[in-house]
C-alpha cells in the first residue's frame, strides 16, 4: 500500500479471536501504524462483549475510539461475530466506494474469501 495521506481506512477486529494481541496494547500500536498510511474513517471490534475474557479489554479499545459490537450467541458454538463483520465488511465496501484500504484484524482464516473479494474490488487489504 502506499503512503498517501488520502487512504481512507477500514479497522475491523475480530476481538474473540485476537484477545491475546489486544492484551499486549495491540490495538494502540495498530492505531499509530495506520496514522501513517491515512485517515482511519471507520474502527469496529466484535465479540460477545459480556464475557469476562473480552469485557475487561473494552476500555482499552474505546480509547482507540471502536465501536464495539455485540455479538450475541443465541446457538452455543456459532460464529456470529465473524458472520457480522464479514457483512459489515463487504456492506462497507458497496456503500462507501471512497474506503481504499481495509484492515481486518483476525486468528481467523475463514475470512479468506472477504479478503479476495475485497482485492477485486481493487481495495487494499491488511
Amino acid at each position: 500500500m502506499t503512503q498517501q495521506k488520502a487512504n481512507r481506512i477500514a479497522v475491523f477486529v475480530d476481538a474473540e479471536n485476537v484477545t491475546n494481541w489486544i492484551k499486549h496494547d495491540g490495538v494502540r500500536l495498530l492505531m499509530e501504524e495506520l496514522n501513517q498510511y491515512g485517515q482511519i474513517i471507520i474502527r469496529r471490534a466484535y465479540g460477545v462483549w459480556s464475557k469476562p475474557n473480552l469485557a475487561m479489554h473494552q476500555a482499552a479499545i474505546n480509547q482507540s475510539g471502536f465501536e464495539l459490537i455485540h455479538c450475541y450467541h443465541p446457538v452455543t458454538g456459532k460464529n456470529t461475530a465473524d458472520i457480522q463483520m464479514t457483512v459489515d465488511v463487504i456492506e462497507c465496501a458497496w456503500q462507501l466506494p471512497n474506503i481504499s484500504c481495509f484492515v481486518l484484524v483476525t486468528g481467523d482464516s475463514d475470512f479468506t474469501p472477504v479478503f479476495r473479494r475485497l482485492r477485486e474490488m481493487d481495495k487494499d487489504v491488511m
